[in-house]
């Protein structure tokens, strides 16, 4: 066996473009950090540049950790990051993206051009479809963190296959496969259920219900991060109806 040598490089940090062009008669006023206020000022500092305002958009930091921190307000029970490299990597592990999404934000060197694509990305995907036959499952404002580790957790079955979960308050087009079990269940005090796929009748994850009436929340759903993709609401309903002939015995069957 060869050994290799790893040497992780730092991450690369660039300062605000506009530092050297601010106006020093504006600095008293500067000193109201809040997202309008910083927006006027760099109107001001960028007519300084030859280019316009929208170009210094990707530098501007505040304004990229303000929408996402409006982003995961509701559904974040942990503190978001506030330096720039951690929060990019923090973000990048807490959405819900594809693959090749995922592999170009960690491709990427520089934190802040790593946010503003995250912040692209926010804006884009709203929905989450079966990765099977694209049938919505949940939407982004169903999502919600059950654990401290935020909105996404690892979770290892009987059989030490790893499942990566994202957590949702309620979804549409599933269906139930099997009797509750509450055997193992990753969550203390749920009894889980298989979620299939109305459509294609996939795998996308498992329904969780509380077993006594005073647990909060009473009932939510784990989604399996592979079985499910992000993709942009859609601006009309879907059409595809569900199959006719639905197992009604719940003979289909994949434990936890």
């Amino acid at each position: 066996m060869k050994l290799v040598e790893i040497i992780i490089l730092p991450e690369v940090q660039l300062g605000d473009p506009l530092q050297q062009v601010r106006l020093p008669s504006l600095d008293p006023w500067r000193r109201e950090r809040t997202m309008l206020a910083d927006n006027r000022f760099r109107i001001i500092d960028s007519a300084m540049t030859p280019w316009p305002h929208f170009v210094y958009d990707i530098f501007d930091f505040h304004r990229m950790k303000q929408t996402i921190k409006e982003y995961f307000r509701n559904f974040v029970k942990t503190s978001i990051p506030e330096e720039p490299v951690s929060l990019s990597f923090w973000t990048a592990s807490n959405l819900t993206l594809t693959p090749r999404d995922r592999l170009a934000l960690f491709m990427v060197d520089d934190a802040l051009l790593r946010l503003h694509m995250e912040v692209r990305l926010i804006g884009l995907n709203s929905v989450l479809c079966c990765v099977s036959c694209s049938t919505e499952i949940a939407r982004r404002e169903n999502v919600f963190a059950m654990s401290t580790e935020g909105v996404h957790s690892n979770y290892i079955n009987l059989g030490g296959y790893m499942h990566d979960l994202v957590t949702v308050t309620r979804t549409q087009n599933i269906q139930l496969s099997g009797p509750a079990s509450t055997e193992f269940s990753w969550f203390p005090g749920y009894a889980w259920s298989i979620a299939l796929c109305v459509c294609c009748m996939a795998h996308v994850g498992w329904r969780f219900d509380a077993l006594k009436r005073a647990v909060r929340p009473s009932q939510f759903f784990g989604l399996c991060r592979n079985n499910v993709v992000p993709r942009p609401a859609p601006t009309f309903p879907p059409s595809t109806p569900p199959p006719a002939n639905l197992p009604s015995d719940g003979s289909v069957s994949q434990p936890l």
